[in-house]
């Protein structure tokens, strides 16, 4: 089983007020221990981390604080591909789009964010199917926890339809959205 969360990336730099911390720290102990999760899987990257100055996500911090409490180990992998990845796989970033388009510098209309979000979809649909293949290698019969960004769930993106728990019900993966009670982290 796949347990899939969806969060606002501000979680995975800690900035989020304490509140909205602690629920998340709770949430993601509460399932490690309940439902025995050897690996714990992030959109995320250790470039991501050098980016937002920040040592490690805040998921890795508080999977260290169960480690220590429940004393287990816990796989953390980050799967979302650097910039050197990305480049490597034509995946463009929005900016990388606005600047094709020759928009760089000016405030977009509503037609022009709504090609850039278009466009942004297709390059969401790249790294997920990046992130499907690192999964694939590390699957195992042990149930995982993966985090990414509301905007690759299929109830929080109604724009594009889709998500990745899309993705991972047809590539034959038994999924389980876990974010639905706790919208009141997210900002879709």
């Amino acid at each position: 089983m796949i347990y899939l969360i969806g969060i606002n990336h501000d979680i995975q730099i800690g900035q989020v007020d304490g509140k909205r911390s602690q629920a998340f720290e709770s949430l993601l102990g509460d399932l490690i221990s309940d439902f025995n999760i050897k690996y714990v899987v992030e959109e995320w990257s250790d470039e991501a981390s050098k980016i937002w100055k920040v040592e490690s996500s805040k998921v890795k911090r508080v999977i260290n604080e169960v480690e220590k409490k429940l004393e287990i180990k816990i796989n953390h992998i980050y799967v979302d591909p650097d910039r050197r990845e990305r480049k490597e796989n034509n995946i463009k970033e929005e900016k990388d789009l606005v600047e094709q388009h020759g928009w760089k510098g000016i405030i977009l209309s509503g037609e022009q964010k709504w090609v850039i979000e278009e466009e942004m979809r297709e390059e969401h649909r790249k790294r997920e199917s990046m992130w499907l293949k690192k999964l694939a290698l590390m699957i195992s019969d042990s149930d995982i926890i993966f985090i990414c960004g509301t905007k690759h769930i299929s109830d929080f993106n109604k724009v594009r339809g889709d998500g990745f728990d899309t993705l991972l019900a047809k590539s034959g993966y038994e999924v389980e959205v876990i974010d639905k009670r706790f919208d009141e982290w997210f900002e879709t």
